[in-house]
């Protein structure tokens, strides 16, 4: 597993082709099935098949046994997210997933030492 971990890739392009039915339903499944503080099970997946809509979005893992491809972002204004995909005003989006056919194969980007960002005991 570390060694997909290592190989795994944030994609930003997707060739304009629609994911399968029965890749997604497995991985939805997978997120439905993940754990949650207290089982609040505080998600709600919303599907977008347009690719206008996510290359507005512009947004994590990578699915090679399907070829699929992710990127993950927590980076983003709220108030631009709420009208693309028509959230309410008293939901918080935690994250933005895209998911689909890469359309790039970007070079690994460079990763902190383990002695920059591991503390035993105290800072």
């Amino acid at each position: 597993m570390l060694k997909q971990i290592e190989n795994r890739r944030s994609i930003r392009k997707y060739l304009n082709k629609k994911v399968e039915k029965e890749k997604l339903v497995p991985i939805l499944e997978s997120a439905r099935l993940a754990p949650s503080g207290s089982n609040t099970q505080p998600w709600t997946f919303i599907i977008i098949e347009s690719e206008d809509t996510k290359e507005k979005l512009s947004i994590a893992d990578h699915y090679q046994k399907w070829m699929l491809a992710a990127c993950w972002t927590a980076w983003f204004e709220q108030d631009a997210v709420r009208p693309i995909l028509s959230i309410p005003e008293d939901k918080y989006v935690c994250g933005i997933i895209t998911l689909g056919y890469g359309d790039e194969a970007p070079e690994q980007r460079p990763r902190r030492a383990m002695e920059e960002i591991v503390r035993y005991e105290k800072w």
